[in-house]
């Protein structure tokens, strides 16, 4: 994760769970209900944000 964005502990999370499962191509809904059973709930709207700043970054990739 990029040093110069304001880290929260809800990016945390999304973040750690990549990491988590880098092998996997996922969905928001598949990560949102994941985080949301291991009582780490993220709202869709930050959940949305975040990936495209990380797809943005490079640090992640998205597929259509």
């Amino acid at each position: 994760m990029s040093k110069s964005t304001y880290n929260t502990r809800q990016k945390q999370v999304i973040y750690d769970y990549l990491l988590k499962n880098n092998q996997l191509l996922l969905t928001c809904d598949e990560i949102s209900d994941a985080l949301k059973k291991s009582g780490n709930p993220v709202g869709k709207a930050t959940l949305y944000r975040f990936l495209d700043s990380l797809v943005s970054s490079g640090d992640a990739r998205k597929v259509m």
